[in-house]
């Protein structure tokens, strides 16, 4: 079998497990047969523990997972015995016991875990719960309902993003504002973009340039920076002469602009890159991860994946490699592993660089909550 190496990473968040739980956790895994790929699921050891019975199967959430048999999705629990029978045109994962389905038609409504509907299927958008209020589309316009199937802020806006620290950003006649639980203002929709509250500070964009709000709606950092990203650790990355700095939330640099990007690299580190060379650095703009690397992505569990040369390894936030750059892909540690494209094909190493055990599969994917999709070859 062949491996074409395509140089990305993808990125995704995950929670994390005890030893004695990883070795209990299973992945979906698929095999082909007559050119269909079947799904089934291996647990951390490489063990087949579901047969491959599935047009497709999704991670583990809650302890059921959405699995798809004659073109209909249905839910079945890690022992592989099915939950709620194949009946819907789409199916989302659990969270907090509700899922987000969709019937032939097309509408979306909200499961519960016993295969009851909170609120039967009758809009064309409805996203996940965020917050316990979930955004709704009926007419081209987006208002949310709250867990009980209620609708908690009728629908009024143009466009409607999910809660994020208590506040969700709306567009409403035309422009950008923030609202709280109850569909009141928080900030009122006058701004051409406006950003969640982060660190308590709101990024706005007025005239092409941006500048902060406080949680009063005072601006207290005008907009003069040609871009800017939120706060974190009381400090944002903002734009001047063509260079990224870090300002404090006064609008004062206390790191000058000195790099072409700056980005959340996750667990308090900000990505850097200067004339096509990545690092990282810190609240105070110190450099923790030289700026040597073709690139860094952000950090999970403690590690991030680097780019030397054509392949990726793994470094800590100390910018110590944990790894040589050895492999084809790369992706983010999840629960003590991270999958792996090398020669021999796909593998999981641990956090010390070390090849837990390599699968003969046509494609794998990630852990998430002690799960993930894969596909066997027969």
């Amino acid at each position: 079998m062949k491996y074409y190496f395509f140089f990305f990473i993808v990125l995704f968040q995950s929670c994390a497990t005890s030893p004695e739980e990883a070795a209990t956790k299973v992945i979906p895994v698929s095999k082909e047969e007559k050119n269909i790929s079947y799904w089934g699921y291996i647990n951390k050891n490489g063990q087949t523990i579901i047969p491959a019975l599935y047009e497709d199967a999704r991670k583990f959430s809650e302890g059921v997972a959405a699995v798809k048999e004659n073109e209909l999705w249905g839910y079945i629990d890690t022992l592989g015995k099915e939950i709620i029978p194949p009946r819907y045109h789409g199916a989302g994962y659990f969270k907090d016991g509700l899922a987000i389905v969709q019937n032939a038609n097309g509408q979306k409504g909200v499961l519960k875990k016993d295969g009851t509907f909170l609120l039967e299927p009758q809009y064309t958008h409805l996203d996940n719960f965020s917050e316990g209020l979930a955004k709704f589309e009926k007419n081209t316009f987006f208002g949310y309902i709250n867990k009980q199937g209620e609708i908690a802020i009728p629908a009024q806006f143009e466009k409607a993003w999910k809660f994020q620290n208590e506040a969700a950003k709306v567009i409403y006649k035309g422009k950008m504002g923030l609202i709280d639980k109850e569909g009141n203002f928080i900030i009122k929709a006058e701004f051409q973009k406006l950003y969640p509250f982060q660190n308590g500070m709101a990024r706005v964009k007025i005239n092409q340039k941006y500048g902060f709000l406080d949680k009063q709606g005072d601006m207290v950092i005008e907009p003069k920076f040609a871009s800017a990203q939120d706060f974190k650790m009381g400090v944002a990355p903002a734009k001047e002469n063509g260079f990224f700095g870090l300002i404090n939330k006064k609008g004062v640099f206390i790191f000058p602009p000195t790099y072409r990007q700056i980005w959340d690299a996750g667990e308090n580190l900000w990505g850097v890159e200067l004339d096509g060379k990545f690092g990282c650095i810190d609240e105070k703009g110190q450099v923790v991860v030289p700026l040597k690397y073709q690139q860094v992505y952000s950090f999970q569990e403690g590690i991030a994946a680097y780019k030397k040369g054509d392949l990726w390894g793994y470094l800590d936030k100390t910018g110590r490699e944990i790894t040589k750059p050895l492999f084809g892909l790369a992706w983010n540690f999840s629960e003590g592993l991270a999958r792996v494209v090398h020669i021999n094909g796909y593998g999981f190493i641990n956090k010390k660089g070390q090849l837990v055990f390599s699968i003969r599969q046509k494609e794998v994917r990630d852990f998430a909550n002690g799960l993930a999709p894969a596909m066997i070859e027969k």
